[in-house]
């Protein structure tokens, strides 16, 4: 089991839009998009082979821009320009591939930690002055070999969290997809005298349970949840997705 302690989903970023693309092939190709907001959005952008490819932009009905970049292959290529209210941000991606199995995008600037038995670790510049506290996190595990069913293992991980931190809000999320569910939970903490918000996505690849977890301070929210989810959307087990945005999303809150 992860042995960063805690688990990780804020409600309204699990606002769903259905967007229309076009294929390569110029047949329709249905698209879900996670936002910050509930207001209608349109995407321009190509789907081959069932991966994002070449130029993207998400904007409003009315036209005003979102968020736009380029994919190749299904992972965003270098940088991309997010626009929140009055606020720009710029988060410069970097394709990571192990031996492991793990494909992902990071921002540029996060520094990859060797990890043994860990699937993957990565950390960040942060101003908290507690530097254990950040840090990217993702486990893989049987669960023949932990004696632990995919559910057992989730209320394991949430059970571990509220007995060893001081729980200020959680929010906790089941969601449906071609067949398959993932948990999803969000925590914000006080540790060590520093409010968190941490993140936490579980699911079943491969017979593997995936466990990736995003701790940080709590603040700048949009940009935290952006940033928890752009990761999701970007990374690959065995060249599994972890979420899909090609499949249909049904998120059951479960508080």
């Amino acid at each position: 089991m992860a042995n960063y302690g805690l688990t990780q989903v804020n409600k309204y970023l699990f606002l769903i839009s259905l967007f229309l693309l076009t294929s390569c092939n110029k047949e329709p190709v249905k698209y879900y998009h996670i936002i910050n907001g509930n207001q209608k959005t349109i995407i321009k952008g190509k789907v081959k082979n069932e991966l994002e490819e070449g130029n993207w932009s998400i904007a409003t009905e009315k036209g005003e821009l979102l968020a736009n970049g380029v994919y190749h292959a299904g992972l965003k290529i270098g940088l991309w320009t997010y626009y929140f209210n009055d606020t720009l941000i710029n988060i410069l991606w970097k394709k990571y591939e192990n031996e492991k199995g793990i494909k992902i995008n990071l921002p540029e600037d996060w520094i990859i930690i060797e990890h043994e038995s860990e699937l993957l670790q990565a950390t960040f510049e942060t101003q908290s002055k507690n530097k254990l506290n950040k840090y990217l996190l993702i486990g893989g595990y049987i669960p023949s070999e932990i004696g632990l069913t995919f559910e057992d293992y989730i209320k394991l991980s949430k059970q571990e969290v509220r007995e060893k931190s001081s729980i200020v809000d959680e929010q906790s999320f089941v969601v449906h997809t071609d067949g398959k569910q993932y948990s999803f939970t969000r925590f914000i903490i006080n540790r060590e005298n520093e409010e968190l918000v941490v993140y936490n996505y579980i699911g079943l690849i491969e017979g593997v349970i995936i466990d990736i977890g995003y701790s940080s301070l709590n603040e700048n929210k949009e940009y935290k949840n952006l940033l928890f989810f752009e990761i999701l959307i970007g990374c690959y087990y065995k060249g599994n997705r972890i979420i899909n945005p090609l499949k249909v999303l049904n998120f059951e809150s479960i508080n």
